[in-house]
């Protein structure tokens, strides 16, 4: 047994001998041996795995580009500028508040005058003058009247202006009706009564007292334009006013020659209007 192990030292010592020598072609086992070797170069590429496992850290930062693509979404909110375009339309709601501070001062508009009233029923023009007839011992009134106005009488300042139809006027004589229609105004039926502005009303008249005063108007029948002053009283009843108005003019005022029909032996020159306007407001 120690010669077979001495025999086996030997052997290995021999081995070794010619390994370090080079020398025993038999070392082609020794390769064998360096082959453990070569699976060391093989963890090399797996040190290098390590490496790649921290390349992440470098696309953290990729990450963090991405965030670069947050700003993008930023980007989003200047389209959020619409919902304050709404908001711009929220004030609609504060301007319809307005109207109503506006509305209550219209209660008080009438102390202010600024109204308009529209002549309707009720109203009336009377024209008088002096006549004596033939075979009539005295002379008398001869009264002509007529309901045909229409108009807008404005209490705000701006002119009121009504116009009346010459062809409604009537008397209790036929003769005088015709003539007026047939040849004093055959081809201008209207007449219109202008007054350019009132006066300042007194808080009494739309109180509902009477007011009395005088207005500065026109007559205009065709071309021709009269001034007139009116004297009237007027009542203003909330939504109607009424006003009598009292004036006169002559013939020659209204560019017309002295009327002689039928019977009439004598007319005076001077004629007396007389004006009821009862207008109710819009």
């Amino acid at each position: 047994m120690r010669i077979a192990a001495y025999t086996v030292l030997l052997t290995l010592l021999l081995t070794l001998a010619g390994v370090a020598c080079g020398s025993d072609p038999e070392p082609t086992p020794a390769p064998a041996a360096t082959q453990p070797p070569a699976a060391d170069p093989t963890p090399a590429p797996t040190a290098t795995q390590p490496a790649a496992t921290e390349m992440p850290s470098p696309t953290t930062p990729a990450p963090t580009a991405t965030p670069t693509a947050a700003p993008a979404t930023a980007v989003v909110p200047p389209t959020e500028p619409p919902p304050p375009a709404t908001a711009t339309s929220a004030p609609e709601p504060t301007a319809t508040p307005e109207p109503d501070p506006t509305a209550t001062p219209e209660p008080s508009g009438p102390v202010a005058g600024p109204d308009s009233f529209i002549v309707g029923e009720g109203s009336r023009i009377t024209f008088t003058v002096e006549e004596e007839l033939q075979f009539s011992p005295v002379r008398f009134d001869a009264v002509i009247s007529g309901t045909g106005l229409t108009g807008v009488a404005n209490l705000d300042g701006s002119p009121t202006v009504i116009e009346l139809d010459l062809h409604s006027l009537e008397s209790d004589q036929n003769f005088r009706d015709r003539y007026i229609r047939q040849r004093m105004f055959p081809s201008t039926p209207t007449a219109v009564v202008t007054v350019d502005s009132l006066p300042e009303l007194p808080q009494s008249f739309f109180d509902g007292e009477e007011t009395s005063g005088t207005l500065e108007g026109s007559l205009q029948i065709g071309d021709t334009v009269t001034p007139l002053n009116f004297d009237v009283d007027a009542r203003h009843d909330g939504s109607v006013i009424n006003v009598l108005g009292r004036t006169t003019f002559t013939w020659d005022e209204l560019g017309l020659a002295t009327p002689v029909a039928g019977p009439v032996v004598f007319l005076a020159d001077e004629v007396r209007v007389q004006v009821l306007i009862v207008a109710h407001s819009q």
